[in-house]
């Protein structure tokens, strides 16, 4: 017994050495540690800055959109703040008084004890154990789905600069169905995919989940995907994958030259037989088909350049759409029954209704295409509380179809997105 407790004190005794030793450090010594945190936190705020940097270049290069770039701007204004706060209390900071070593030792006597009481217990082992099934995204179930997804936005509350924990995010609510979130986590992840081939990777996959959303919402796919598939492109560009979506973004967008470009490139990598037989059927009926509308459309090319569509909004009486002075309104064309691209776009934010808004071939999403090129065009209205170009449940919009002789049209506004 007095064996153990010579061994007690002796371990005591080296544990508050080691442990307690370099609290009772000399003030030059804080004061060196001060400077050092101090020129760690100028690296560090120069290195967010850069990332700011970063962040304003994707979205001037319409790679992110307004309200990512916001809740990034955010994100690095917060790590900044902590920085600042961290050099302060490095600042104020004190060497420790005699009472603080006393106490020391009666933790760390009481803390031995406890794990000495704890050991061999599995909890750590069941945890890890916890930690990588959930990382297996393909065999959770939806509600562990669910859990992984809180987890994975408190990491990034912490952290934001993670392009993994974003990548598993976007992946998960994908599969969740809430398109819309992975769309944002999308962006996140690849502006700061540490590599070439993740970024590729995430672009594409940030792409499709764009045409989920629009299938389920019923709108249209954004113009920023055809802008994503061309930077991809721009990099690699035989990638099939990305010429395939370039090539069906290109046609939606009126781009029909640069579609049957993309599809000729795609024949010239020797797909395999089955997927080269529906793609030559692909181009032949885009080459018959351009042929027939050239030759169609030469003498009427000039007034169908020239359309002016005036779209007359208001909201019915009965139809309650809430506080609309900070909403933003917007009204589009696009081809009846065809692509979701719009083919002109107008924007207001805070609408007063009603109003009157003209829509024509210099608002086009995409230089060559023409409201005059197509015999039904689908006019919608609509109201978001969110600024988003892409609807969200909660948003109010109304539709027409009118067709090549109308120039103007009524639409109220008296349906929600659900």
């Amino acid at each position: 017994m007095t064996l153990f407790l010579l061994s007690c004190a002796v371990l005591l005794v080296a544990v508050l050495l080691w442990v307690g030793g370099p609290l009772w450090r000399k003030q030059t010594e804080l004061e060196a540690n001060e400077q050092a945190l101090q020129a760690q936190a100028a690296a560090n705020k120069e290195a967010l800055q850069s990332q700011l940097q970063e962040a304003e270049d994707e979205l001037a290069a319409g790679r992110l959109d307004e309200a990512a770039f916001k809740e990034t701007e955010q994100e690095l204004a917060k790590r900044l703040v902590e920085e600042t706060k961290a050099v302060e209390s490095a600042a104020t900071s004190r060497a420790p008084q005699p009472v603080l070593f006393v106490c020391l030792g009666l933790f760390v006597a009481a803390l031995s004890t406890g794990l000495y009481l704890d050991l061999g217990k599995p909890k750590l082992v069941t945890d890890s154990a916890v930690v990588t099934e959930l990382a297996s995204n393909e065999e959770l179930t939806p509600q562990q789905a669910e859990q992984r997804v809180q987890q994975l936005r408190q990491q990034l509350e912490v952290n934001a600069q993670n392009p993994t924990a974003w990548a598993e995010l976007a992946r998960l609510e994908r599969r969740l169905g809430d398109t819309a979130a992975a769309t944002r986590s999308y962006q996140h992840a690849q502006m700061l995919a540490p590599n070439d081939g993740l970024k590729t990777e995430l672009q594409l996959e940030m792409v499709e989940t764009f045409a989920l959303h629009a299938e389920q919402s019923g709108g249209a796919i954004p113009p920023m995907a055809l802008v994503v598939v061309n930077d991809v492109l721009s990099r690699h560009e035989e990638h099939p994958r990305a010429l395939w979506y370039g090539s069906m973004l290109a046609e939606s967008a009126g781009q029909r030259d640069v579609a049957m470009a993309r599809i000729e490139k795609l024949l010239s990598l020797n797909p395999p037989e089955q997927i080269r037989g529906a793609l030559e059927q692909q181009l032949a009926a885009w080459r018959a088909e351009a042929g027939a509308s050239n030759a169609a459309a030469e003498p009427s090319s000039s007034a169908a350049a020239g359309r002016e569509i005036v779209v007359n909004v208001d909201i019915p009486n009965g139809v309650d759409l809430g506080n609309t002075n900070a909403a933003t309104l917007f009204v589009y064309a696009r081809a009846a029954g065809g692509p979701k691209m719009p083919l002109a776009v107008q924007r207001y934010e805070s609408p007063i209704f009603p109003l009157s808004v003209k829509l024509n071939d210099s608002m086009a999403m995409v230089q060559g295409t023409q409201l005059g090129a197509y015999e039904q065009l689908e006019v919608v209205a609509r109201v978001s509380f969110i600024g988003d170009a892409i609807p969200q449940p909660g948003d109010w919009f109304g539709a027409k179809v009118i067709s090549k002789e109308q120039n103007e049209v009524a639409i109220g506004i008296d349906t929600l997105v659900e």
